[in-house]
């Protein structure tokens, strides 16, 4: 069989590798020299392996290698994935720094451990905090709490509003029951209680330093975190991405709730819907003035002007979930209000540099999409061209389950040659990746539109130019998700699933490789290729377990001649552990991975990688027939997943 490596070669560190044996390897990411034995490396890992599960060398490939980091230990482990040809299972194994084969599981305990010695449950950055409060001052944190026993085992699979209703009643009183003895021991320690959350095991509370190390002792704390705040992610752009088409086939979003969850620009947050051009809908604080850039980002989602329409105009009143500050304690509560009130896609143009690092409100937004089954859409952030935060994805974009969107410039024109990546006067889309463990995640997922854009505004004309930025191309990906929710209403409930059709459908290459690429991810999107996935069955979702694998998918039918691209997306869970994210991210507890086999059986793409939660292949066809894509755990350590496939056809 031929194997075709899709992940290559990400990131080995010289910083943690050096003295190893001289042979030069350059980072494609990250520029680093590193001076590794590759070769030496490579054949080790396959001799261990092959003696290890008792399979002839000749009969394994690695298909992906990385570095994993451990920043506190000063430690660095060379691992690689390894395939065997005959069975499709991937085997991983792990090298220290004299090419010795490592325990990982150790490595990590021995990190968390020295985590825990420097910060306790701390964050970082609050641990730094706290170093230099005097007695009496007082700071506003997370609290984030032991995840509490829930059955959820009747909200699995496509729910009803009724289900989902109940879903929602039964964690606002499992959390406030869970949350209660808390907030009287912070009550008791004359602590203000700032929000308590309804959908999420934290409490927002002003302490002292003397009750932070209280709290730090109690057994149903697990972490705290100091709050942050957040600033707004600064002719139609609906051809470019081809909502046009999926208009003219009938879908413009009816009967889909979609939030706009804003933080201030100037004094105000709030949608203007006295525009003529919006329905009149609902704010979450109608007290608080309206906001141009709110506006601005609800007429790309659902603007009902003639020309200027916007992606999923049909959609019914929009949802103004407009917080009273930037601070992550009012964004929480403005997004509880929204998912209170039904809403099903949740549109976030907000942004934090947060140096590459999860924080607590980019955790709590995989909560919402883990926990409440809500597709969650997040700015990549506008950081400046230069200096150290110099193009980098910013928070909540971070996320995990959440749709992160970076902004492409459309040069004012439907048509795609010639369109590049939004490069402002001083800002541009955020594309540097997350910190992970073995430094292969990959933001943004996709990108689209963001600037040269006509929306909403604020006051008469009502119709207007608007500013760029990732805040304007994140309305637009909002729209496509309420368009398949309305092809396909079972959409509502599988956020996974539109993830993985949104990225199969994003075919617009901006620059470098068409699959997946450093700045625009899988691509620009393309509102009527992702339709075609779903209006054509091209698209599965399921809560698997650990004896479901491998995991064989039909794609039946493809022609000869063809682009075929196949995404797997599954979830975070960061409701099963809440540490602090200084130097441990959120650990997957899924790695799969995903290999696609044409029809005579051969092997035509494998995507790899080891930090992300989602794999995406691409190939040419070269036959025709029925075509499979296999999902194969490298790692499974939860008790079950919401994993969700999807593919697009179209011509190369």
């Amino acid at each position: 069989m031929k194997t075709k490596k899709i992940w290559g070669l990400p990131v080995v560190l010289a910083l943690f590798l050096a003295g190893m044996a001289a042979v030069p390897m350059v980072s494609a990411q990250t520029g680093i020299e590193s001076s590794l034995d590759l070769q030496a490396y490579r054949a080790e890992a396959l001799e261990h392996v092959s003696t290890r599960e008792g399979i002839p060398v000749g009969e394994l490939t690695i298909i992906n290698e990385a570095s994993a980091t451990f920043p506190l230990m000063g430690q660095a482990l060379w691992g690689a994935k390894i395939l065997d040809e005959k069975s499709s299972a991937i085997y991983g194994v792990y090298l220290d720094e004299q090419g010795k084969v490592a325990d990982i599981d150790a490595v990590r305990k021995a990190e968390a451990a020295e985590s825990s010695k420097r910060y306790g449950k701390l964050d970082p950055e609050l641990a730094e905090r706290v170093s230099t409060m005097r007695s009496d001052d007082k700071v506003v944190v997370w609290i984030w709490l032991t995840e509490p026993s829930m059955d959820r085992s009747r909200f699995q699979g496509n729910l009803s509003e009724e289900q989902y209703q109940d879903l929602l009643s039964l964690q606002r009183a499992t959390y406030a029951a869970h949350e209660a003895p808390v907030i009287d021991f912070l009550k008791a320690q004359d602590s203000a209680v700032v929000y308590a959350s309804q959908y999420a095991p934290v409490v927002f509370a002003e302490v002292s330093k003397e009750t932070i190390q209280d709290l730090s002792k109690r057994s149903d704390v697990v972490s705290l975190d100091i709050t942050r705040s957040y600033e707004p992610a600064l002719s139609s752009a609906a051809p470019t991405v081809k909502a046009d088409v999926v208009w003219g086939r009938g879908k413009t979003g009816t009967g889909i709730k979609v939030a706009i969850v804003e933080v201030p620009l100037g004094s105000g947050s709030r949608i203007e819907f006295s525009n003529p051009y919006l329905l009149d809908g609902s704010s979450y604080r109608p007290d608080l003035p309206v906001s141009s850039h709110a506006t601005a980002v609800a007429g790309i989602v659902a603007s009902s002007h003639s020309t200027y329409r916007g992606i999923s105009y049909g959609v019914p009143a929009l949802l103004s979930a407009n917080a009273e500050t930037g601070n992550d304690t009012d964004i929480v509560a403005a997004m509880e209000w929204a998912i209170t009130q039904g809403a099903k896609v949740l549109s976030c143009s907000y942004e934090k540099y947060t140096s590459r690092r999860l924080d607590s409100l980019a955790q709590y937004h995989d909560h919402v999409v883990w926990s409440n089954h809500l597709t969650v859409v997040v700015a990549a952030g506008n950081p400046p061209i230069e200096g150290t935060e110099a193009g980098s994805v910013l928070s909540p974009g971070l996320a995990y389950n959440v749709i992160t969107v970076g902004a492409f410039d459309d040069m004012d024109s439907s048509a795609w040659p010639g369109d590049r990546m939004w490069v402002g006067s001083q800002e541009q889309s955020g594309y540097v990746d997350p910190i992970s463990q073995h430094d292969d995640r990959e933001k943004p997922e996709v990108v689209a539109v963001g600037t040269r854009i006509t929306s909403t505004t604020d006051m008469s004309p009502w119709i207007g130019s608007v500013p760029s930025g990732t805040s304007f191309a994140t309305p637009a990906v909002s729209g496509e998700a309420a368009l398949l929710m309305h092809r396909q209403s079972q959409l509502t409930s599988w956020p996974e699933a539109v993830k993985a059709a949104i990225m199969a459908g994003a075919i617009h290459n901006i620059e470098d490789a068409s699959r997946l690429s450093d700045r625009d991810g899988a691509g620009g999107i393309d509102c009527s290729i992702a339709d075609d996935t779903i209006a054509n069955n091209r698209w599965w979702a399921n809560t698997v377990t650990y004896g479901d694998f491998p995991k064989t998918y039909v794609l039946s039918g493809i022609p000869a001649g063809k682009k075929v691209r196949v995404v797997a997306a599954w979830d975070s869970h960061p409701p099963d552990s809440h540490p602090p994210y200084g130097t441990i991210n959120d650990p997957l507890q899924s790695d799969f991975d995903l290999i696609i086999y044409d029809p005579n059986g051969e092997q035509v793409e494998v995507s790899s990688s080891y930090d992300n939660n989602y794999e995406i292949g691409q190939f040419e066809t070269e036959m025709s027939g029925n075509y499979q894509a296999r999902v194969v755990k490298y790692r499974f350590e939860g008790a079950s997943e919401r994993l969700a496939l999807a593919y697009s056809i179209s011509d190369p």
